[in-house]
């Protein structure tokens, strides 16, 4: 490959392309359309990338909506918890924060 027309582009996280063990860290060279690992130098087709780089984001994308819905669920049971915190007065009937 030639060094003229190349990018570097890491993917330092995730399932590797082909199952390797190799964090994969691209040399892209555009007019031959392929891209090169630069640390075990085995080539693959811009395509390849591309899907690696997808499947990646999607992952991330899952992971992130799920700490949403966590986030979600724990604001729940706070506001729950916090019920459970109070009692009802016997002078004025309203609910009062018990303290601990």
């Amino acid at each position: 490959m030639s060094n003229s027309n190349i990018i570097n582009l890491s993917i330092r996280r995730g399932i590797s392309i082909l199952q390797s063990r190799c964090e994969h860290t691209f040399m892209i060279d555009e007019p031959s359309m392929m891209a090169e690992c630069s640390i075990c130098k085995q080539e693959f087709t811009l395509i390849e990338v591309f899907r690696h780089m997808e499947s990646l984001e999607t992952r991330w994308i899952r992971s992130y909506n799920r700490l949403v819905e966590i986030k979600q669920d724990l604001k729940k049971l706070e506001s729950k918890v916090e019920m459970k915190n109070r009692c009802k007065c016997s002078h004025c009937g309203k609910m009062t924060k018990i303290e601990k």
